[in-house]
C-alpha cells in the first residue's frame, strides 16, 4: 500500500495539498470534483468523474495517487489525476512502477492535463503535485505522464521534480488534427467545395445510388439499449479486424477489458443535449445496410471524433469519409465550434484540415535501475522494428536475388 505520508511546504499563498488513494473514497468525490472542472472551464471528457471512475473500474491500478490542492482558504483550485501502476507494456516496463494519468496503458482519450482554476498561482499548484510526488518517491520510478496538451505545465513540474530524477524528457510525441467549424453548412460547403474529396464524395454518392437505386443514406444516432450493445460489439470487431489485416495489433486486442470499459462509459455518459461532456455513438445506412461506425465525444462547444470503422463490403463507396463528413454536418447543426479527429496524422484527416494542436509526453526517470530497465525496452523494442521491417523487405530482396 502506498504510504499515507504527505509532503506540505509552503508558498506565498497558503496552498497545501492531499491524496486520493483509494477508490472508495474517489467515487465518493464526484460533487466537489464535478464542481473544480465546471468552475475551471475545461470540457474534457477524460477529466469528467464518471469517465474516471469508469476507467478505474474496469482497469484498476495499483495505487491511485489522486493530487487535490487547496488555497489558503481551503477550497479545492487544482487536482491531478494521477495513478501508479507497473505498466501491462513492454518486457522490462513491466518491472517498473509508473506514475500516470488516469486513462494511461491502455489509453483511450486524446489529451490531458491538470485541473487548475483561472486566478489561482498555478505555479504554486504544481508545485504541490511535486511535492506530494517527492514525498513519495520511494513508491515509483518513472513519471511518465502522456499526451499533454500544455507543455508548460510539464516543464514545471519537472523543474521541481529534476533533483530528484536521473534524466527528464519532454517530447512532443504527436498531434490531434482539428477544424474550426463555420456557423452554417452553406458557409462549410462553400469552404470545403474546392477540395478534391468532394468530387470523390459525389463520385462514390452516385455508385451507390446505381447500385441501390431504392435505398438512402442516413446517419443514425444510437442510445443505450441491449441491441446498441451488440450494434457496438460489432463495432469492436470490425475495428481490431481492421488492424489485423493490417499485422497489427489494437488496444483491443491487447487489453481484453476495452470492450467492456467502452460500454459502460457509452451507458454512463450518453446525456443527449446536457451541457457536459458525452458521448455519441453513430451508425451511417446505406437502407438497412450498416456502412460504418464512429464514437465521438461532445465537449463543451466542441466534437471529437474518436473512433470510425467501415464495413469492408462497402469499402469502394468510401464509407469513413461519408460518415466523418456527415458527423461534421450534425455537428454544425448542433452549434459546434470545432471538430477534432483524434490522435494522428493519418491522411484521410487532412482532407479537411492542415490544422494540428501538438501534444507532449514528460518522462522522467527517478532510479538508476529503472533507467537501465527503460533503456532496455527501448532498445529491444528497436530491434524488433528493425526485424519486421527485414522481414517486410525479404519478398523485395528475393526478387532482386533470384
Amino acid at each position: 500500500m502506498l504510504e499515507q505520508k504527505q509532503m506540505r511546504i509552503k508558498t506565498e499563498r497558503g496552498y497545501h495539498a492531499r491524496i486520493i488513494t483509494g477508490l472508495e473514497e474517489f467515487e465518493a468525490f464526484s460533487g466537489p470534483w464535478s464542481e473544480l472542472i465546471k468552475e475551471s472551464g475545461i470540457h474534457n471528457i477524460s477529466l469528467a468523474h464518471a469517465w474516471l471512475t469508469t476507467w478505474l473500474q474496469h482497469f484498476p491500478p495499483q495505487q491511485l495517487f489522486v493530487v487535490l490542492v487547496y488555497n489558503e482558504d481551503k477550497k479545492l483550485v487544482g487536482a491531478a489525476p494521477l495513478k501508479i501502476s507497473k505498466s501491462q507494456r513492454g518486457f522490462a516496463h513491466r518491472l517498473i512502477r509508473h506514475v500516470q494519468f488516469i486513462g494511461t496503458d491502455p489509453s483511450v482519450y486524446d489529451w490531458m492535463k491538470f485541473i487548475m482554476l483561472p486566478g489561482e498561482d498555478s505555479e504554486a499548484i504544481i508545485e504541490q503535485i511535486a511535492a506530494q510526488l517527492i514525498a513519495a518517491q520511494s513508491q515509483w520510478d518513472v513519471l511518465d505522464l502522456q499526451f499533454g496538451m500544455f507543455p508548460d505545465e510539464l516543464n514545471l513540474l519537472s523543474r521541481f521534480l529534476s533533483p530528484h530524477c536521473y534524466t527528464r524528457e519532454l517530447t512532443h510525441t504527436m498531434s490531434i488534427p482539428y477544424i474550426s467549424l463555420p456557423e452554417s453548412l452553406e458557409a462549410f460547403e462553400e469552404a470545403t467545395r474546392k477540395k478534391g474529396y468532394k468530387k470523390d464524395l459525389k463520385r462514390m454518392r452516385n455508385h451507390m445510388h446505381r447500385d441501390f437505386p431504392d435505398a438512402e443514406i442516413r446517419l443514425e444516432h444510437l442510445s443505450p439499449s441491449e441491441e446498441t450493445d451488440k450494434v457496438l460489439e460489432a463495432f469492436f470487431e470490425r475495428h481490431t479486424a481492421y488492424w489485423r489485416e493490417r499485422g497489427c495489433r489494437n488496444n483491443f486486442s491487447r487489453y481484453p477489458g476495452l470492450e467492456a470499459f467502452y460500454k459502460a462509459a457509452f451507458n454512463r455518459m450518453y446525456i443527449a443535449g446536457a451541457d457536459l461532456p458525452h458521448i455519441q455513438f453513430s451508425v451511417l445506412k446505406l437502407g438497412e445496410h450498416v456502412l460504418s461506425y464512429e464514437m465521438g465525444m461532445w465537449q463543451g462547444n466542441g466534437y471529437l471524433g474518436h473512433m470510425t470503422s467501415y464495413t469492408p463490403d462497402f469499402k469502394k463507396y468510401r464509407p469513413g469519409v461519408l460518415h466523418i463528413e456527415a458527423v461534421l454536418h450534425h455537428a454544425i447543426r448542433n452549434g459546434g465550434e470545432y471538430f477534432e479527429f483524434g490522435r494522428g496524422d493519418e491522411p484521410y484527416k487532412m482532407q479537411w484540415t492542415k490544422l494540428h494542436r501538438e501534444l507532449w509526453n514528460l518522462t522522467m526517470i527517478r532510479t538508476q535501475q529503472a533507467k537501465m530497465l527503460w533503456q532496455m525496452d527501448f532498445w529491444l523494442k528497436k530491434l524488433m522494428n528493425e526485424k519486421q521491417a527485414i522481414r517486410s523487405l525479404m519478398p523485395v530482396l528475393k526478387l532482386f536475388t533470384s
